[in-house]
């Protein structure tokens, strides 16, 4: 499966649409970056209501395949707004992995390099 490619200074939405129940994101291959050992992205989450609970994952791979976890954010009620060194890994992507809404409610999510 090919995945987008994010170059660096992209800002990109992790989802298709608004979310309104628990699964992945669009996974994005970052491209390389000439004398960077190691990649930084940034990621952010918002909601039109705040969820009542919410989990979700920061995940990177370095085949498209086989997903990690990398960072997790867990808060109801506020936006997150992270930075976070992925290692040498080519490809990242949002996960979440629990949410619970209000009705009419749903939470987008960005994705940077």
């Amino acid at each position: 499966m090919s995945q987008p490619s994010l170059y660096r200074g992209d800002l990109v939405s992790a989802f298709p649409s608004v979310v309104t129940t628990a699964g992945v994101g669009t996974s994005y291959a970052l491209t390389p970056i000439p004398g960077q050992f190691t990649k930084k992205v940034t990621w952010s989450y918002s909601f039109t209501t705040a969820p009542s609970a919410i989990v979700i994952n920061l995940e990177a791979s370095l085949d498209g395949v086989n997903f990690f976890q990398y960072d997790t954010y867990n808060t109801p009620g506020t936006t997150a707004n992270r930075s976070v060194d992925i290692g040498q890994n080519n490809f990242v992507r949002l996960n979440v992995i629990s949410l619970t809404l209000g009705s009419g409610a749903g939470i987008g999510g960005n994705i940077g390099y």
